[in-house]
């Protein structure tokens, strides 16, 4: 760029305008700027400041280095004119000033996160992180709305602040930085919890940007990611339920230890255009939801994708000539085998490029489980139970007659409820939430309710599906309802609820997490919750702690003889998040 410099006496003043762009969705604009020289010798530099817009001074002795000026300059529509050197100062070598303009203050305060501190022991000290303070002025803090926990205290001069906590509960203070002139506010938020193990109630997760309610706010899955825990919400049901196809959705997360819930869409879009997310899983390093039931057109697959080094979620599209509705209308399970990404639904697919482009991987019974035993890779379906088999091969899935509906005792043996065997056809039993350790898989089954939600009533463990070797055993705790299950290294955890008052409105449930044992054939109880109003649907584990989501069923029975509702009516508490400080 040119430029401009002016000359005056023996002083020689260069100039440049630069813009830096603190908000990557609204660059700042550089200002025209002319320097102006006095005859006593004095500097200025002049610009028109865009209202909105934020400006400092830096100057640089050879256009590598630069170094702040102090003072901030607010646009207003009118001409900016501060003084970069007074008049008389000695004769100095060439000096160099740009001004850099941004679309927020440079004056800002921030504070550390701090991880939930404990009642009775002191906090680490949070310093304060001021930018761009202006030498000229002393700054001072003060709370201007809110308070800090009890126990914890602001210093006004450093900003620092300490104490040791008294009271459990989440504390919100508005904290300002001022040097007379501007002043800068953040929020810090903490989350005091009594000593541990201790559970400690987060509150209950929005998941809806359409329709609201108390079964569309079941977390159907909670899946720990890169610093922060996701939730799946919503409801894709067409009938049978409350607030059916809830959708668009947000995708929730909270970052452990710190209060509150995030809520994010994909891109630059705030929602997903989704009824549910009921699967989230990390495969590859990269964390998956698939388009469980996307409302952009049914010929339409989705997949939402996110990295560790990002959480900006992008969406990826496809469809299949041939296939049409089938093909995008459900996608219920993701998972990577082989190098490649797999997906399950009226219609799988694979694809080799991390779900940007997708290949028919052949027809379904709407898929709802993937998972692998001894080396095999393996679709359930349940329009009409069924288990097909994945071909490396010719990368499609074909039917294994001997694991079809008439052979369920081959797979879920001794399931708590009716026959999945109705007339050659089921249109009730599912198996769902599969895990694998190993060689090995351990699912869930159980019977579909409302529309196509599932009411589990077992846990199984798969060792080979193989024909004329099937080794599948059940190993559901006594008297225990199986919801969810979790898999870490060579150890699983199962999470259970049971009734512990007569159904009825005042009814009352007990949540327990149970580990495997080392063969995984039985259960070791874990923890159980005290009485809760309803029960946990699914949980997740961080560091040794467990988070819980309080769910509800749809309090009818309605779908057919196997849907039978687990608790009656709807539960206020469903959506509802607990962590299991251990």
């Amino acid at each position: 760029m040119s430029i401009p410099h002016a000359v005056a006496r023996h002083l020689t003043v260069s100039l440049i305008a630069v813009a830096v762009a603190f908000r990557a969705a609204a660059a700042a604009i550089a200002p025209d700027t002319t320097a102006i020289v006095n005859t006593a010798g004095a500097v200025a530099l002049r610009w028109t400041g865009r209202s909105g817009q934020f400006y400092r001074i830096e100057s640089s002795p050879d256009l590598l280095t630069w170094t702040p000026v102090p003072g901030e300059y607010k646009g207003t529509g009118a001409a900016l004119s501060p003084q970069v050197r007074a008049p008389g100062a000695a004769t100095e070598p060439r000096t160099f000033w740009r001004v850099v303009a941004a679309e927020r203050s440079f004056f800002t305060l921030a504070y550390p996160q701090l991880f939930s501190p404990v009642i009775g022991t002191a906090i680490v000290p949070l310093a304060a992180g001021v930018t761009f303070p202006d030498s000229r002025s002393p700054i001072s803090f003060a709370i201007t709305a809110g308070s800090l926990p009890d126990g914890c205290s602001l210093d006004p001069a450093t900003g620092t602040i300490t104490g040791t906590p008294t009271t459990a509960g989440t504390s919100t203070a508005t904290i300002r930085v001022t040097n007379g002139s501007l002043s800068a506010d953040t929020i810090v938020a903490l989350l005091v919890t009594p000593p541990p193990p201790c559970l400690v109630d987060l509150g209950v997760a929005d998941y809806s940007a359409g329709k609201k309610g108390a079964f569309p706010r079941n977390p159907w899955d909670m899946t720990y990611f890169a610093g922060r825990l996701y939730i799946g919400q919503g409801n894709s049901d067409n009938q049978d339920s409350p607030d059916t196809n809830a959708g668009p959705m947000k995708i929730v997360s909270l970052q452990p230890g710190t209060p509150g819930f995030r809520y994010d869409g994909y891109g630059t879009s705030a929602t997903l255009p989704e009824e549910q997310i009921d699967v989230i899983k990390v495969i590859d390093g990269a964390l998956y939801i698939p388009g469980h039931d996307p409302n952009i057109n049914q010929t339409i697959r989705t997949l939402y994708r996110r990295t560790a080094e990002s959480e900006v979620w992008t969406q990826s599209q496809s469809t299949n000539a041939d296939e049409g509705t089938s093909w995008g209308v459900h996608c219920y399970d993701i998972i990577g085998f082989g190098g490649k990404l797999i997906t399950s639904g009226y219609v799988n697919a694979v694809s080799a490029d991390g779900g940007l482009t997708w290949t028919n991987a052949g027809h379904s019974f709407r898929g709802t489980a993937l998972f692998a035993v001894a080396g095999k890779l393996y679709c359930v379906t349940a329009d009409a139970l069924w288990i097909d088999e994945y071909d490396p091969g010719t990368q499609r899935f074909f039917s294994r007659n001997d694991l079809s509906v008439q052979f369920w005792a081959r797979f879920m043996p001794g399931i708590q409820g009716p026959s999945p065997f109705f007339e050659a056809k089921n249109y009730g039993a599912k198996i769902v939430r599969p895990v694998m350790i190993g060689s090995r898989a351990l699912y869930l089954a159980g019977y579909e309710s409302s529309d196509h939600q599932t009411r589990t009533t077992d846990v199984y463990l798969a060792r080979s599906l193989a024909q004329g070797a099937y080794d599948v055993v059940r190993t559901t705790p006594v008297n225990e309802a199986p919801w969810d299950l979790l898999a870490r290294g060579t150890t699983a955890y199962l999470l259970t609820s049971r009734r512990t008052t007569a159904a009825g409105t005042n009814e009352k449930f007990v949540v327990s997490i149970w580990q495997s044992t080392a063969d995984l054939t039985g259960w070791t109880f874990l923890w159980s919750s005290p009485e809760l109003a309803t029960f946990a649907r699914s949980f997740e584990e961080v560091n040794g702690d467990f988070f819980l989501g309080l769910g509800t069923d749809d309090g009818t029975t309605t779908a057919g003889p196997w849907d039978q509702t687990y608790t009656t009516g709807l539960k206020a508490d469903s959506g509802r998040i607990l962590w299991l400080r251990r």
